[in-house]
Formats: C-alpha cells, structure tokens, sequence
C-alpha cells in the first residue's frame, strides 16, 4: 500500500517548522532548492558564481547603481570600497581612494545607501556623500555629531516625503533619526529630528507608504555586544510628513533584540533574537517563524543589511558559524533557495538586484545567485512521517518531469526518527538505467538496516540536472502486535 506520496504543490510547502513532524511544510531540510522557480517539481537551484574576492575585511554593505546606462554595484566594507559590473564579466574596480575611511572611532562603514544621484554612507559619527559615480574629485561631509562611537550599523531609509532617514542618531546614545534633505553640504539637514525611547538603539527602517517604521530595543548598542536577556523591543509608526514628536502607533515585543524588517503585502516583517514576527500599525507584532528549540530554521542575519526583499520574496543571509545559506520567506512559506559557499564563515551582507542575490561573506567573499544556466545540488530530506502500525518497505517510486540523459543521477535513501537506516543509499543513474522517467528503487541495507518501521524520513537527491515530478513509497503494514523494531 500507499504509505506516502509528494507531489505537485507539496514540493511547494517548504519547511516544516520542526524536524519531528511535518507542521506547514514537509522538508525539514532543503538547501540549494528554489520551490517556486518550476513549481510543482524538485530541482536543483541555479549555481553560485564567484566574483573577485574582497581584500581583508568582509562586505557590510551591498547597494545597487545605473551608471548611465549601465548596471553596478558598490560593495563596501570597513576598509575598502569596490565597484562591480552587475552583469557578466563582473569586474571589480577598487575606488577606496575616492571615500574616507579615518574615521575617528574606527567605524568607517556603518551603512549606505544610494539617494538623489549621491552614493550616502554612514561612519560612527559622520555622514558624507559623494556623486555616482564615483569618480574623481572628493566627498563631502552632510551631517556630524553621532552620538555613539559604538555604532556599527546605522540603518537607512528614503521616507514618503522623499527626504532620507538615518537612524541611531540623537536623542541619546544610538537613538533617535537624523533627517537629511541635501545630499551637498550640511545646510537644511537636522541631526535629532524625531527620538525614540531613551536608552533604545535603532536597529532598522522601512517605508510603508506612509509611516517610517522604526524597530528599536535597549540592549547592547554595538550589535556584536548583543546578549541574550530581558531586554525591551519596540516598534513605531511614525508619519514623517505631519513630523509629530511621537509616533502614531507604537508596539512592543518581548524578545531579547531586533535585527532587521522589511515589508511585503503591506505587513512588516521583524526580525529578532526569538524569530521572525508580522505586524502594520492597526495589528500588533505576531510571531510566525522561530529561531529557537527544534526549528528546522534557527539561523538569523547579522545585520538589516543582511536582509533584503525582491518580487515579493523576503530573503536573509545565514549569519551564524557555517553560515553557508540564503533562507527566504514566500508567504508563509520557509526555504533556502541558494547555498553561497561551504566552510565555517557566514553572510555580512545581501541583496537583491534585478532577479539576482548579491552576498557577501566573512572569507571574504563576493558571489552572485540566480544567474547562468549550471545547477547546483541539493539534497532534501522529508519531515519525520508517523505510521499507525508497523511496515515492511516494499519500493520506492520517483518519477522524473522528462527522461533521464546523460550525467544525470538520483540518490535516495530513508532512516527512522532515530536516524537508523531503513534503506541504504542507493543510486539510479543514466549510464545504468538508460532514458527512464520512472525508477524503483527496492529495499537495500546492511546488517544493521531495520526491517520494520513506524516512522520514516527520506533523503533525495537529485543530481546533473535530473528533476524530480514525484516520490511514492509504498509498504505492506505488520502486525502491531510486536516488539520487532
């Protein structure tokens, strides 16, 4: 009998949110495998391609440019700035002698963003701003007087009145916005403009069509520094073109620290220490996602400049030690579309630019997702299925979207909840089988292969562009009345 089968629309479900059950989605890992890129079937996602690497220091910030016509990027860390082709051959042409980087406290990238035709970046105590692009000639200073040399990260927004937001400026150490209405000089440009709550750090701003939305907390200012504890978490909704002294709406989320946001469908998207929470200004923050205990997904971005959003996708770069992933959030939906590397080191920046993800890495390096035609390979592996009774494996049916050709090959096996084998590994490739869409694969193991189950999880992998329509096991029930497994 039918024990199991995926197919269509449950490739599309992404991660469950534990290992232990399948609870929204049915993976419980699923890296380098993009659902929605041909929906309904499992294939492997576009390869990474690796650009000129940086020199010593990892990228903090990644902001996209037209130069005339022409598609770039800068990629700016604490001690250098680049500029690459955005399209093929991606050249990289280092322009740090055309920025500053004394800064007196040591913080020579604390963010950027690309405003008016002026390339604006943040240090810990000084915004300056230079013409794109960048080329001859020198910067200029547009605002001085940070309040906090332990500032590492200073978010950036263009708000609806079109002037722009920088956070973590007045009202205290690494509070408050400053308000920047020239990019040219510091006339017109307002250091304390609106302050949040004393002793509260801003950590990001979004744009929702009418409110900034600042999120806040009071732990640790440097973001390293962060800890773990009973710190305060605050969200506002502030109108930058009635200018009040206080937000319209303001809300609280008891976490231990805020990371990033972004919006999309009009919700915004917190992320913080516990998780991933959804809110606007007439419905407070809920959680949708977590961070902690048995979550398939506990790898949080480092920075909002390791967060970034396309075509209604929200993705972040893994932050954590082997830090090799890039997750996204589709709706409800959770999964990992891109692996950029492999190795111990994690993502410091990302983002999105015309279908592509731009990521940078602590190596360092630079690579780009979602462009070219290799294919990369992934491995998934099923949430744990529970049984009512006792089965024996009788075979394994997957079906391929077109017939197998040449270097193509599909290795499948499956385990208990306690990771003990109930099926060897096992492969079917095109030099064996030939041109098959529908491959078996029958039971094979060991000595220490268990005959009898009543959970399961299988892993499968599709390799050399195979692409997988549907997965069926099938197996003969037992007597419950047993003590065989």
């Amino acid at each position: 009998m039918k024990i199991l089968e995926i197919k269509g629309k449950d490739w599309m479900t992404g991660f469950s949110r534990q290992a232990g059950i399948a609870t929204t989605g049915l993976f419980q890992s699923m890296y380098n495998f993009d659902p929605f890129e041909n929906e309904g079937y499992l294939q492997p996602a576009l390869a990474v391609t690796d650009l000129t690497a940086p020199a010593t220091n990892p990228i903090k910030v990644i902001t996209p440019i037209i130069d005339g016509t022409t598609p770039k990027f800068y990629a700016h860390s604490e001690t250098k700035i680049y500029e690459y082709l955005r399209n093929t051959p991606y050249t990289q042409t280092d322009l740090t002698a055309q920025l500053d980087f004394t800064a007196a406290t040591g913080v020579a990238c604390a963010g950027a963003i690309s405003w008016k035709g002026y390339y604006i970046y943040a240090q810990a105590g000084d915004l300056r701003s230079r013409a794109i692009p960048i080329s001859g000639g020198s910067d200029v200073q547009i605002l001085n007087g940070g309040d906090s040399s332990y500032q590492d990260i200073r978010p950036m927004c263009i708000g609806s009145d079109k002037n722009l937001y920088i956070g973590g400026w007045g009202n205290g150490a690494g509070g408050g916005l400053a308000k920047i209405t020239s990019a040219t000089g510091t006339a017109g440009n307002t250091l304390d403009f609106f302050g949040v709550d004393d002793g509260f750090t801003v950590r990001d701003i979004v744009n929702d069509g009418r409110y900034l939305v600042l999120i806040a907390d009071n732990n640790h200012i440097t973001t390293t520094s962060r800890v773990v504890g009973d710190y305060q978490c605050k969200v506002y909704f502030w109108d930058p073109v009635r200018a009040l002294t206080t937000a319209d709406v303001i809300y609280d989320i008891q976490d231990s620290y805020l990371i990033g946001a972004e919006i999309v469908d009009g919700k915004v998207h917190i992320f913080g220490y516990n998780g991933i929470y959804v809110c606007n200004s007439a419905n407070a923050p809920q959680l949708i996602w977590s961070f902690l205990g048995n979550s398939t997904v506990t790898k949080r971005p480092i920075s909002p400049y390791a967060i970034t959003v396309g075509n209604g996708i929200i993705y972040w770069g893994d932050g954590g030690t082997n830090g090799q992933q890039v997750y996204a959030l589709r709706g409800n939906v959770v999964y990992s579309p891109y692996q950029t590397h492999q190795g111990t080191t994690y993502h410091t920046a990302l983002q999105f630019s015309a279908n592509a993800l731009l990521a940078g890495t602590t190596l360092p390096k630079m690579s780009i997702n979602n462009i070219g035609s290799t294919r990369s390979n992934v491995t998934v592996l099923t949430t744990i299925f529970q049984l009512s009774q006792p089965h024996k494996l009788d075979f394994i049916k997957v079906t391929l979207k077109a017939p197998m050709s040449s270097g193509m090959e599909v290795d499948l096996s499956m385990f208990d909840s306690n990771g003990s084998l109930l099926k060897d590994s096992d492969s079917k490739t095109f030099a064996v089988v030939g041109a098959k869409k529908t491959l078996i694969f029958k039971p094979v193991g060991s000595s220490n292969t268990i005959k009898e189950f009543e959970d399961f999880y299988l892993t499968i992998n599709p390799i050399g562009g195979a692409v997988i329509e549907r997965v069926a096991v099938y197996a003969t029930p037992s007597d419950d009345n047993s003590q065989m497994i």
